[in-house]
Formats: structure tokens, sequence, C-alpha cells
């Protein structure tokens, strides 16, 4: 996946010439990327793709042939645009994955969102490439990738048990805690006393903890912890939650068993991982806007051609007049 790029060919690397600040005035480049979109995340990305002005022949056929595809499939652009915000989320998601201090329990937890967005990223990547006569080198070869991903990486099996794990945190739907206090009413001290299966609607629900079936399970009802912790509310450090952390801790200490028993599920798939589709976000941007826009400008009875690239020792245009 690390050579995947709807920018440049397998194997060719960026010659690009960097327009200076003179010649994007005079071509109005922030103009015409703020016409393509009015977000500035995205402005930001179209611009530094424009102003990079590649000369080799390959690399622009190949970027012609993705904007062709894209352009003439508005099906295939707006299921892209609908996971987009799925695989920005996924790329928040690295973090939170790869931190180490963060407890057990929402490493588990974010290890699970990571790979139920990239199953539902796959899916639906690979089923609007499936249903497309797409005919670029770009997007075939993205479809190669999804493709591969369903035969050689145990898609079914990975699909199967997010489903099944995602399931078994979901039986998890209160917590009951125990709250110490001083003289004041202060809290300073919390514990969980239960966790059950059953969100809290009604006082007569206090006494309705979960009762598994095993005894092996972590997450029982009635379970006392007697390791109360403490809270710390003096020096508390701006953006940090000193009761979630404890709590974190808490559940982290109490779901020990559960939590490296669904975890060894998981790690079968360490190789496996969304994060390189991420890397696409700013291609799929750049062609989804300029197909959009073209599609606008055509819509204006503008006519709209696919150009012919010849080589560049020729240096020459050939247009021609054209009548509606």
């Amino acid at each position: 996946m690390q050579e995947l790029s709807l920018l440049y060919p397998e194997g060719k690397k960026s010659s690009a010439i960097t327009l200076g600040e003179e010649t994007c005035n005079d071509l109005s480049i922030e103009h015409i990327c703020e016409k393509i979109s009015g977000d500035t995340y995205e402005q930001n990305i179209i611009r530094n793709i424009m102003i990079k002005l590649e000369h080799d022949p390959e690399i622009i056929r190949y970027r012609r042939d993705v904007f062709d595809d894209m352009y003439h499939y508005p099906k295939l652009r707006e299921r892209i645009k609908e996971l987009l915000d799925e695989l920005a989320y996924l790329k928040e998601l690295e973090r939170s994955v790869k931190d180490a201090t963060s407890s057990p329990v929402w490493q588990l937890i974010n290890r699970l969102q990571e790979l139920d967005i990239y199953v539902n990223c796959i899916s639906g990547i690979n089923q609007s490439l499936t249903e497309h006569d797409i005919h670029s080198e770009g997007l075939k070869k993205l479809k190669n990738f999804v493709n591969a991903v369903y035969s050689e990486s145990g898609f079914e099996h990975l699909n199967e048990d997010i489903k099944n794990l995602v399931s078994e945190i979901g039986r998890i739907k209160s917590i009951s805690l125990g709250v110490n206090l001083d003289s004041r009413l202060v809290p300073i001290e919390v514990g969980i006393v239960s966790i059950n299966d059953t969100p809290f609607t009604k006082p007569g629900l206090l006494s309705n903890f979960l009762d598994f079936y095993s005894k092996k399970s972590e997450i029982h009802g009635g379970t006392s912890f007697d390791g109360m912790t403490k809270i710390h509310t003096v020096g508390k450090v701006s953006g940090d939650d000193p009761l979630m952390s404890n709590l974190s801790r808490v559940i982290t200490e109490m779901l020990d068993s559960t939590v490296k028993q669904l975890k060894s599920k998981l790690s079968r798939y360490t190789n496996i991982s969304g994060y390189s589709l991420t890397r696409l976000i700013p291609e799929f941007i750049f062609y989804i806007r300029l197909a959009d826009y073209f599609e606008k400008i055509s819509a204006a009875g503008i006519p709209m051609c696919k150009p012919e690239i010849i080589d560049n020792s020729r240096r020459e245009l050939f247009a021609e007049a054209f009548n509606s």
C-alpha cells in the first residue's frame, strides 16, 4: 500500500515545479480554489497540488485518467464522499490506538473502532469500484488493493470477529459507583460497585445488577471493588479529568481478564491497519471537488473535453473551436 497513489504512477516521483506567489496571483489560483470548495482545509489541499506543476507526460496522463473516471461516475464520487468523514476519524484514532499510556480498555475500544471503520471503508470502496467500469490505472490499483484485502487478509473473519466483540462489549450499559465523602461532603474516593447490562431508568434499577452465566467472567452483578481510588482535585492539569482517569484504571483492573481475552482475539489482525487508506484522503478530496466543479461548468453549457497529452519535447498545442 505504500506505493499506492492517485497522483503518481508506481515508481514515479515528483519532479514538479512550484509556482511562485506572483504567478499564482496572475492565474487567480486562490480564487479558483475558493470556487472549487468552500472549506479552507480542502482549499489548501487543492492549492498545494495545483501549484506544483508536473511536466512528466506519464504523470499527467495518469492524473487525467483518474479524474476522467471520477468525473464520469458521480455515484462513485458520492460513495467516497460518504466515507471521507470515516477516514478522517480513522486518522484521529491513530494517536489513541498507538498511545501506550492509554488504559487497555480504551486501547481495545479504539482498536475495535479502527477495525470497524476500516471494514466499512474497504467494503464501500470495493463495492463502488466493482460497480463501475473504471479505466484509470490509479483506480484499478486501488481496486486491486481492496480486492486483495477481501481475499488475502482474513477479511471475512475480521468482519465476524468485530461484530461479536462489539456485541460482547455492548452488553455493558451502566456502571454503579461508590463515592466516599469527607466531612464537607466533598468526594475523596471513588470505586465501582457493579457493572450492569441495563441502563439506569428508574430508582428500582439500582438493585438490578448484571448476573453472567460464567463464573470466570469479570463482569458480574454485585462485585465490589475494595481498592478505592483517591480523587485529586488540587493541582489539576488542564484538560485532564481525574474522575475519568481513575474510572479508567478501576475498570481496567476489574475487567483485566476480559480485556486480555478480547485483545487476544484481535491480535491476529495486528498487521491490518486502515491508516494506509487515510493517506489517500487529500487525493480523494482533490479529484472529487474538481470533478464536482467541472460538472457544474458542463451543466452551465460550457463544453468540456478530455485532453490528449503529447510528448513534452514537441512543445505543441492544438485546439479546435466548438460551437454548441
